[in-house]
Protein backbone atom coordinates (compact mmCIF):
# COMPACT_ATOMS: atom_id res chain seq x y z
CA UNK A 1 0.00 0.00 0.00
CA UNK A 2 1.57 3.29 -0.82
CA UNK A 3 2.72 5.73 1.69
CA UNK A 4 1.10 9.43 2.16
CA UNK A 5 3.64 11.24 2.67
CA UNK A 6 2.79 14.40 5.06
CA UNK A 7 4.92 16.59 8.06
CA UNK A 8 2.85 15.88 11.02
CA UNK A 9 4.31 17.02 14.15
CA UNK A 10 3.67 15.00 17.34
CA UNK A 11 4.67 17.16 20.02
CA UNK A 12 1.79 17.65 22.63
CA UNK A 13 -0.06 14.94 21.30
CA UNK A 14 -1.11 12.30 23.57
CA UNK A 15 -0.95 8.49 23.06
CA UNK A 16 -4.52 8.19 20.93
CA UNK A 17 -4.21 11.24 18.53
CA UNK A 18 -0.21 10.00 18.10
CA UNK A 19 -1.53 6.08 17.63
CA UNK A 20 -4.21 7.77 14.92
CA UNK A 21 -1.95 10.15 13.08
CA UNK A 22 1.00 7.84 12.48
CA UNK A 23 -1.67 5.22 11.33
CA UNK A 24 -3.18 7.72 8.84
CA UNK A 25 0.39 8.67 7.89
CA UNK A 26 1.05 5.22 6.76
CA UNK A 27 -2.01 5.17 4.66
CA UNK A 28 -3.80 2.37 6.84
CA UNK A 29 -7.06 1.84 8.10
CA UNK A 30 -7.92 0.17 11.30
CA UNK A 31 -9.11 -3.25 8.85
CA UNK A 32 -5.27 -3.26 7.78
CA UNK A 33 -3.60 -2.36 11.05
CA UNK A 34 -5.69 -5.51 12.05
CA UNK A 35 -5.10 -7.29 9.36
CA UNK A 36 -1.04 -6.83 10.12
CA UNK A 37 -0.85 -6.89 13.32
CA UNK A 38 -3.60 -9.70 14.34
CA UNK A 39 -5.17 -6.89 17.23
CA UNK A 40 -9.15 -6.54 16.97
CA UNK A 41 -10.49 -3.99 15.04
CA UNK A 42 -12.50 -2.81 18.39
CA UNK A 43 -9.70 -2.93 20.28
CA UNK A 44 -7.20 -0.88 18.09
CA UNK A 45 -10.74 1.84 18.15
CA UNK A 46 -10.92 2.08 21.75
CA UNK A 47 -6.68 2.35 22.01
CA UNK A 48 -6.87 5.17 19.34
CA UNK A 49 -9.93 6.60 21.68
CA UNK A 50 -7.76 6.18 24.51
CA UNK A 51 -11.08 4.58 26.35
CA UNK A 52 -9.42 2.51 28.49
CA UNK A 53 -12.57 1.34 30.41
CA UNK A 54 -13.31 -1.25 27.31
CA UNK A 55 -9.80 -2.87 27.84
CA UNK A 56 -9.96 -6.11 29.32
CA UNK A 57 -6.15 -5.43 30.37
CA UNK A 58 -4.62 -2.32 30.20
CA UNK A 59 -1.01 -3.53 31.42
CA UNK A 60 -1.22 -6.83 29.13
CA UNK A 61 -2.75 -4.23 26.37
CA UNK A 62 1.34 -2.79 26.36
CA UNK A 63 2.48 -5.79 24.27
CA UNK A 64 -0.15 -4.88 21.33
CA UNK A 65 1.35 -0.96 21.88
CA UNK A 66 4.86 -2.42 21.15
CA UNK A 67 3.54 -4.15 18.23
CA UNK A 68 1.57 -1.20 16.73
CA UNK A 69 4.86 0.81 16.93
CA UNK A 70 7.04 -1.57 15.21
CA UNK A 71 3.98 -1.81 12.48
CA UNK A 72 4.00 1.91 12.26
CA UNK A 73 7.80 2.68 12.67
CA UNK A 74 8.30 3.96 15.88
CA UNK A 75 10.14 3.74 18.63
CA UNK A 76 8.65 1.54 20.92
CA UNK A 77 10.27 3.14 23.94
CA UNK A 78 8.35 6.55 23.01
CA UNK A 79 4.74 4.90 22.23
CA UNK A 80 4.95 2.95 25.47
CA UNK A 81 5.75 6.37 27.49
CA UNK A 82 2.85 7.63 25.81
CA UNK A 83 0.33 4.93 27.02
CA UNK A 84 1.93 4.46 30.18
CA UNK A 85 1.44 8.04 31.41
CA UNK A 86 -2.32 7.58 30.28
CA UNK A 87 -2.69 4.62 32.17
CA UNK A 88 -0.89 6.81 35.09
CA UNK A 89 -3.49 9.56 34.40
CA UNK A 90 -6.38 7.45 34.58
CA UNK A 91 -5.01 5.98 37.54
CA UNK A 92 -4.09 2.66 36.19
CA UNK A 93 -0.88 1.40 37.58
CA UNK A 94 1.54 0.81 35.26
CA UNK A 95 3.61 -2.35 35.09
CA UNK A 96 6.67 -4.43 33.05
CA UNK A 97 4.25 -6.45 31.29
CA UNK A 98 5.58 -6.05 28.13
CA UNK A 99 8.76 -7.08 29.23
CA UNK A 100 7.81 -9.87 30.93
CA UNK A 101 5.98 -13.65 29.81
CA UNK A 102 2.84 -13.69 30.47
CA UNK A 103 0.60 -16.94 30.83
CA UNK A 104 -2.69 -16.75 29.21
CA UNK A 105 -5.73 -18.66 30.59
CA UNK A 106 -5.75 -20.16 27.07
CA UNK A 107 -2.02 -20.96 27.04
CA UNK A 108 -2.78 -22.87 30.75
CA UNK A 109 -5.53 -24.88 29.66
CA UNK A 110 -3.69 -26.01 26.25
CA UNK A 111 -0.77 -27.01 28.76
CA UNK A 112 -3.07 -29.05 31.09
CA UNK A 113 -5.01 -31.01 28.18
CA UNK A 114 -1.72 -31.49 27.33
CA UNK A 115 -0.73 -33.39 30.67
CA UNK A 116 -3.99 -34.88 31.27
CA UNK A 117 -3.58 -36.48 27.20
CA UNK A 118 -0.02 -37.58 28.52
CA UNK A 119 -0.88 -38.84 31.44
CA UNK A 120 -4.31 -41.00 30.39
CA UNK A 121 -1.56 -42.53 27.70
CA UNK A 122 0.75 -43.77 30.42
CA UNK A 123 -1.70 -44.84 31.84
CA UNK A 124 -3.03 -46.85 29.03
CA UNK A 125 0.06 -48.11 27.84
CA UNK A 126 0.47 -49.54 31.75
CA UNK A 127 -2.79 -51.16 31.81
CA UNK A 128 -2.32 -52.64 28.16
CA UNK A 129 0.81 -54.29 29.50
CA UNK A 130 -0.40 -55.26 32.51
CA UNK A 131 -3.31 -56.90 30.64
CA UNK A 132 -1.41 -58.38 28.09
CA UNK A 133 1.41 -60.08 30.49
CA UNK A 134 -1.42 -61.44 32.53
CA UNK A 135 -2.80 -62.88 29.56
CA UNK A 136 -0.03 -64.29 28.35
CA UNK A 137 0.51 -65.51 32.03
CA UNK A 138 -2.82 -67.52 32.22
CA UNK A 139 -2.59 -68.73 28.98
CA UNK A 140 0.67 -70.18 28.74
CA UNK A 141 1.01 -73.83 29.67
CA UNK A 142 2.46 -74.69 32.89
CA UNK A 143 5.62 -76.73 33.24
CA UNK A 144 5.56 -79.98 34.12
CA UNK A 145 8.68 -82.19 35.61
CA UNK A 146 8.34 -85.59 36.40
CA UNK A 147 11.28 -87.45 38.56
CA UNK A 148 9.84 -90.70 39.44
CA UNK A 149 9.11 -93.27 37.42
CA UNK A 150 12.15 -92.32 34.53
CA UNK A 151 11.00 -92.89 31.21
CA UNK A 152 11.45 -97.06 29.53
CA UNK A 153 11.85 -97.84 33.59
CA UNK A 154 11.44 -101.43 34.27
CA UNK A 155 9.95 -102.25 37.60
CA UNK A 156 8.74 -105.62 39.17
CA UNK A 157 5.92 -104.44 41.37
CA UNK A 158 2.39 -103.47 39.96
CA UNK A 159 2.29 -100.36 42.12
CA UNK A 160 4.29 -97.28 40.91
CA UNK A 161 4.41 -94.16 43.19
CA UNK A 162 4.53 -91.28 39.97
CA UNK A 163 6.03 -87.85 41.90
CA UNK A 164 6.65 -84.49 39.85
CA UNK A 165 6.16 -81.01 39.96
CA UNK A 166 4.52 -78.43 38.38
CA UNK A 167 2.87 -74.58 38.69
CA UNK A 168 1.17 -74.52 42.08
CA UNK A 169 -2.38 -73.20 40.31
CA UNK A 170 -2.14 -76.40 37.44
CA UNK A 171 -4.56 -78.94 37.51
CA UNK A 172 -2.79 -82.37 37.02
CA UNK A 173 -4.10 -85.47 36.62
CA UNK A 174 -2.49 -89.42 36.26
CA UNK A 175 -4.16 -91.48 33.48
CA UNK A 176 -6.98 -89.02 33.78
CA UNK A 177 -7.42 -89.16 37.40
CA UNK A 178 -6.88 -86.13 39.34
CA UNK A 179 -4.28 -85.56 41.43
CA UNK A 180 -3.43 -83.53 43.94
CA UNK A 181 -1.32 -80.63 43.56
CA UNK A 182 0.40 -78.79 47.05
CA UNK A 183 1.20 -75.05 47.34
CA UNK A 184 4.47 -75.44 46.02
CA UNK A 185 3.58 -77.27 42.93
CA UNK A 186 5.12 -80.50 44.28
CA UNK A 187 1.98 -83.72 44.00
CA UNK A 188 2.23 -87.71 44.31
CA UNK A 189 -0.08 -89.93 43.60
CA UNK A 190 0.04 -94.49 43.02
CA UNK A 191 -1.28 -95.93 39.89
CA UNK A 192 -1.86 -99.58 39.44
CA UNK A 193 0.08 -101.17 36.61
CA UNK A 194 -0.63 -104.42 34.75
CA UNK A 195 2.33 -107.10 33.54
CA UNK A 196 4.24 -105.95 30.38
CA UNK A 197 4.47 -102.51 28.54
CA UNK A 198 1.84 -99.94 29.91
CA UNK A 199 1.89 -95.87 29.24
CA UNK A 200 1.34 -93.45 31.79
CA UNK A 201 0.01 -90.26 30.94
CA UNK A 202 0.54 -87.10 33.12
CA UNK A 203 -1.32 -83.84 32.17
CA UNK A 204 -0.60 -80.65 33.96
CA UNK A 205 -3.28 -77.36 32.59
CA UNK A 206 -4.40 -74.33 34.07
CA UNK A 207 -7.39 -73.03 33.52
CA UNK A 208 -7.38 -71.01 30.54
CA UNK A 209 -4.09 -72.59 29.54
CA UNK A 210 -2.92 -74.81 26.92
CA UNK A 211 -2.20 -78.27 28.55
CA UNK A 212 1.62 -80.27 29.25
CA UNK A 213 1.82 -83.40 28.88
CA UNK A 214 4.17 -86.04 29.38
CA UNK A 215 4.02 -89.70 29.34
CA UNK A 216 6.40 -92.50 31.06
CA UNK A 217 6.12 -95.99 29.26
CA UNK A 218 6.85 -98.89 31.51
CA UNK A 219 7.69 -102.36 31.68
CA UNK A 220 6.46 -104.40 34.50
CA UNK A 221 8.40 -107.93 35.00
CA UNK A 222 8.19 -110.18 37.75
CA UNK A 223 11.50 -110.80 39.55
CA UNK A 224 12.81 -113.68 39.85
CA UNK A 225 12.09 -114.49 43.62
CA UNK A 226 8.44 -113.48 43.31
CA UNK A 227 8.37 -115.93 40.03
CA UNK A 228 9.72 -118.71 42.33
CA UNK A 229 7.09 -117.46 45.08
CA UNK A 230 4.24 -118.11 42.88
CA UNK A 231 5.58 -121.53 41.69
CA UNK A 232 5.94 -123.01 44.86
CA UNK A 233 2.28 -121.78 46.14
CA UNK A 234 0.52 -122.84 43.32
CA UNK A 235 2.76 -126.82 43.84
CA UNK A 236 1.50 -126.71 47.24
CA UNK A 237 -2.03 -126.38 46.20
CA UNK A 238 -2.16 -129.38 43.76
CA UNK A 239 -0.84 -132.01 46.17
Amino acid sequence: MPFVKKAVSLEDKGFGATLREMRRLRGYSISDVSRLSGIHPALLEDLENEKLENVKDPNYAERHVSKLAELLELPPIYLLSLYRSLLKDRGVAASDAALRPCVRRKDFLVTSRLLILGAFLFLVAVVGGYLFWQARTVSSAPRLEITTPTEGEKVSMPRILVRGKTDPKAQVTLNEQPVIVDDGGYFSSYVDVPYGISTLNIMAKKRYSAATVIERHLLFERSAAATSSLDLTGATSTQ
